[in-house]
């Protein structure tokens, strides 16, 4: 198994404090992948300071960052906060063709905005369930100014959305056809032009490592275990304490 370098890229690190928080000197013009982040490779923050600042320029979309900061009080995660935030500008881009606040919603208004969202052809169910959701928290939040759920039940207006109705009841998830055969992956590999490219390749799919797995793996958090079916890796990955056991391949 090869071992990948622990170099860490401390470009652009300006713009968090010494206490995590993200600064709000954003430069709209700029794509939130276009960002370096040591601490977080999926960029949730920055992604998330670049959609409000998208959403500050919509129609009621002051209501809706009061919406992303009550989910950030709640608990949520930056991640699952971006789950809501990607399905906002088209939602208030549906209030605005009605002409309607968020706080002024009725349930006729919610109605046709979620016929429409649901009839688009490219969405599959879950992609239809998401929006059904953010659109059923969100309108209950602005009327409210709390985050509804299950439990403590919705308003009238949105009370009758169902997501799960709209996810897809047959769907397979990954079948081994989808997935690559050894000649596709060598053909891969033979493609790269350095070693820190093909041991990258060669680690994700020993270990069938996710590839936040892989960028927070160090030497460091490689051991080794004999047992009767050989020899095992045991790696300890950056934010987690339980090892993953791989099988020595090669």
């Amino acid at each position: 198994m090869l071992l990948l370098p622990s170099d860490k890229n401390p470009a652009l690190n300006e713009n968090h404090s010494s206490s995590g928080m993200v600064k709000s000197d954003v430069d709209v013009g700029k794509h939130p992948l276009s960002y370096d982040d040591d601490d977080d490779i999926y960029h949730y923050p920055r992604k998330l300071r670049w959609a409000k600042n998208r959403l500050a320029k919509m129609h009621d979309g002051q209501k809706s960052i009061q919406f992303l900061d009550k989910l950030k009080l709640i608990g949520l995660s930056d991640a699952r906060i971006c789950y809501y935030s990607d399905r906002l500008p088209l939602i208030l881009s549906e209030f605005k063709k009605l002409d309607t606040k968020l706080k002024n919603a009725t349930k006729s208004h919610c109605e046709s905005i979620l016929s429409n969202l649901i009839s688009q052809k490219n969405y599959k169910g879950e992609t239809k369930s998401a929006y059904a959701l953010t659109l059923q928290r969100l309108v209950h939040f602005a009327k409210t100014g709390d985050i509804g759920d299950k439990r403590s039940g919705y308003i009238k207006e949105v009370s009758w959305i169902s997501p799960s109705r709209y996810k897809d009841r047959n769907a397979q998830g990954i079948q081994p056809k989808d997935l690559l055969t050894l000649d596709e992956l060598n053909a891969i590999i033979n493609q790269t032009t350095n070693k820190r490219d093909r041991a990258m390749l060669w680690v994700l799919f020993e270990g069938a490592f996710r590839p936040g797995e892989l960028l927070h793996l160090r030497v460091g958090g490689i051991g080794f275990r004999d047992s009767k079916c050989g020899t095992l890796f045991l790696c300890t990955f950056k934010y987690s304490c339980c090892p993953s056991k791989v099988p020595n391949l090669l």
